[in-house]
């Protein structure tokens, strides 16, 4: 009875006061709810060791680092999953490469195909989205707003101009691992070029205003999109000197191999390559008759083998040494 009339003089108590205990109580258990299921400890995957990593964490990790790490943590993250693919592309990069010249191939990497893929690993991944386009279809045309910034996952493509009569000028070239599109950055963006697919493909296509906040937000992957673009800037212009001016079997040569090496590693085996040659002849700018002729004749020297819709490298050897040149 003592303890039942105690608590009824201490409700009465504080309802005279105007705030009943158990409105009290209720709204300090709401506040806390969260106490009750506490986040889980940082490394605690790593069991009993946990204390052990801490404790060298703390040693070596500077703590303005982690000052740093907690308070902008997805930001660290990214760039941290940025700096790993990036360094884990050239890498791979520099062992095809190292692999290439034991075996002999003359095979030209673009510098950033790998590290374009590894640079949007971390970040463009979750905005980009990805389409299939058959060879010889258009994925954009000139005067067309530019909307949005693609990479050539698969397959390969050209940036051609239309001339009068329908036949299309080729401007550029595009290969797996490079970001085209960039008009689309432009104050009034506007596409200057026609993309073509020379070979069935897989595109990632990341709309302008995610790619821009993405790149104002990282620094890093800002300067990287800025090397890959010069890069591209420069191999474009080797491109298209050697579509003006070389000889047409050296052209034919250089194109199959970026075909072929498009579609799979040259590592001795005989690559296919899914092309007709009305497509050879448009990529080159040359007539239909002369690039059957020429493929007829090295057919008959056996370069090359065709069937309907597809041209298999026999000699790639040969086809190399007939595409060396200075400007490859």
């Amino acid at each position: 009875m003592n303890l039942e009339s105690n608590k009824d003089t201490a409700y009465s108590y504080s309802t005279t006061k105007g705030r009943p205990i158990g409105t009290v109580n209720t709204i300090q258990n709401s506040s806390f709810t969260g106490l009750d299921k506490p986040p889980h400890p940082p490394l605690r995957w790593l069991g009993h060791h946990r204390l052990r990593a801490l404790r060298l964490r703390d040693r070596f990790v500077p703590w303005q680092v982690r000052h740093f790490y907690y308070h902008h943590e997805s930001q660290a993250r990214l760039g941290t999953r940025f700096g790993i693919g990036l360094a884990l592309g050239q890498l791979l990069t520099l062992a095809l490469r190292a692999t290439a010249d034991l075996l002999g191939l003359s095979i030209t990497f673009p510098l950033d195909v790998i590290q374009a893929g590894a640079m949007l690993a971390p970040g463009l991944r979750s905005v980009a989205h990805r389409i299939s386009l058959p060879r010889g279809k258009l994925l954009y045309q000139a005067d067309q707003p530019a909307d949005e910034v693609m990479l050539l996952i698969e397959g390969y493509g050209r940036l051609c101009m239309e001339q009068e009569g329908g036949r299309r000028l080729t401007v550029g070239l595009v290969a797996p691992g490079d970001l085209f599109g960039e008009e689309a950055l432009l104050d009034v963006p506007e596409r200057e070029s026609t993309f073509e697919a020379v070979l069935n493909s897989q595109i990632d296509v990341i709309r302008r205003e995610e790619f821009t906040r993405l790149v104002n937000e990282n620094p890093t992957l800002l300067r990287s999109v800025t090397e890959h673009l010069a890069q591209r800037l420069l191999t474009q212009q080797r491109h298209m000197v050697r579509l003006a001016f070389e000889p047409l079997e050296r052209r034919l040569a250089w194109i199959l191999l970026q075909l072929a090496a498009a579609t799979g590693p040259l590592n001795g085996i005989e690559p296919t390559i899914p092309i007709y040659h009305k497509d050879l002849a448009a990529v080159l700018g040359v007539w239909r008759e002369t690039i059957t002729a020429t493929l007829n004749r090295w057919a008959n020297d056996g370069l090359i083998t065709q069937h309907p819709g597809h041209i298999t490298l026999k000699d790639i050897k040969r086809l190399q040494k007939m595409a060396e040149d200075t400007g490859s």
